[in-house]
């Protein structure tokens, strides 16, 4: 079943877990880099807490974290340790780039103007030209995901903020950041944000409609596994190799569909939904 979604990490990140999982796929190196990185970024982000009490630290360093999951660069992993020191610190991008190079640097200053955007008014960002806009002022295209990256973050540690500032922060991710990851073709991204947005904004309603999704599947590990396992079988009986992937549908989008086409729950069949990949697009087809 969708499980609810609980809006703090449940671990902290260290920078030896971070450096661990840039190895499996980055020299040596470059993660000495990220090392320096953080060490920067820690010296200046000294005495300032988020709102939760936390270490202000910890934020980017849990952002870099979800960009290395992602197996981004690690000029885009360093830009994610430094993204708040020039707007937030007494770091200046000179200084920047004198440590860790151009390029780096002017990732920083670009996630750095894109925060500067956040005083426009909520018309304007809603507009189709705001979004032409951002993706024209980041000549770098990494500059955005580090951007959705960190809203994603602050999506999902949101709970120590005011009601008022939950739901401002909650309509401008939704109506913008997760239009931005689509545009963008990053569908997984587009889902975590709108479905953390479902969950902060209608908070009883995702409740809700969790248990009965949670009922209405029942054992559900056992279900998909068995249809994916006859889905397998009919590849291979085929003669095709494929992977099958199977999941439960978000909330958000279950919700989305009672919503448009106007029904109750129980007449919502697809809460399961599996993906088929194969290497072939003939075979995809067929």
């Amino acid at each position: 079943m969708p499980a609810l979604i609980h809006q703090t990490s449940p671990t902290k990140t260290t920078i030896e877990q971070l450096c661990d999982t840039l190895q499996e796929y980055l020299p040596l190196n470059m993660t000495d880099t990220v090392r320096s990185a953080y060490q920067y970024a820690s010296v200046f982000h000294t005495g300032q807490v988020r709102k939760s009490g936390e270490q202000y630290i910890t934020h980017p360093i849990e952002v870099a974290m979800m960009l290395a999951r992602m197996h981004m660069d690690y000029q885009s992993v360093v830009a994610a340790l430094l993204h708040d020191v020039i707007e937030d610190t007494a770091a200046v991008k000179e200084d920047i780039s004198k440590h860790f190079g151009n390029k780096i640097a002017d990732l920083v200053d670009g996630v750095s103007k894109l925060d500067q955007l956040e005083s426009y008014s909520q018309a304007t960002k809603q507009s189709h030209y705001f979004h032409k806009m951002v993706l024209a002022m980041s000549k770098d295209l990494r500059v955005v995901i580090i951007k959705l990256t960190d809203r994603l973050h602050n999506m999902q540690t949101i709970e120590s903020l005011t009601a008022e500032k939950k739901r401002r922060i909650a309509i401008e991710t939704r109506d913008i950041y997760a239009q931005m990851a689509l545009r963008l073709g990053m569908h997984n991204m587009h889902d975590q944000l709108n479905e953390l947005c479902f969950h902060t904004l209608y908070p009883w309603r995702a409740k809700m409609l969790h248990a009965a999704t949670a009922q209405r599947i029942g054992n559900h590990y056992k279900l998909m596994e068995h249809i994916r396992g006859q889905l397998i079988a009919g590849l291979e009986q085929a003669g095709h190799k494929g992977n099958v992937i199977g999941r439960e549908k978000h909330l958000y989008s279950i919700y989305q569909k009672m919503r448009h086409r106007k029904i109750p729950f129980y007449e919502i069949m697809d809460v399961l939904g599996f993906r088929i990949i194969v290497d072939d697009i003939d075979i995809c087809y067929r």
